[in-house]
Formats: structure tokens, sequence, C-alpha cells
């Protein structure tokens, strides 16, 4: 089963949504050291930018519902 915009309709999903985009950034944080030269630390930023604060937001938004 496929929930549209799960993340923003439960907190479950939220919180493992970032709880797996931290995990991908420390992954890629820790791949970089190995090989530099493909540049994985880059790509960490792009999906966990501001992650702290969007979710948060979204979960003030579902309690408050």
């Amino acid at each position: 089963m496929f929930i549209v915009k799960g993340d923003r309709k439960s907190l479950t999903i939220s919180t493992a949504s970032l709880v797996a985009k931290v995990r991908r950034g420390r992954i890629l944080c820790e791949i970089s050291k190995e090989f530099p030269k493909y540049k994985f630390k880059k790509h960490k930023a792009d999906r966990t930018k501001n992650i702290g604060r969007d979710f948060w937001k979204r979960y003030w938004a579902i309690k408050g519902s």
C-alpha cells in the first residue's frame, strides 16, 4: 500500500523518513573517506538540508490537526 504524501499525514512515516535521511547522510560521509574522488559527501547535503526544521514543522502540523 502506498500513502501519497505520507510524511505529511503520519508522524511515524515522518520520523522514519528523517531517520533514513540522516542515516544516508552519515553513510555517504563514511564512504567519501574511502572514495574521495566520487564526492559522496557533497551529495549528503542535498538530501539532508533543513531536515530537522522541516520535520518539526510537519510534526506540529500533524499534532495540531
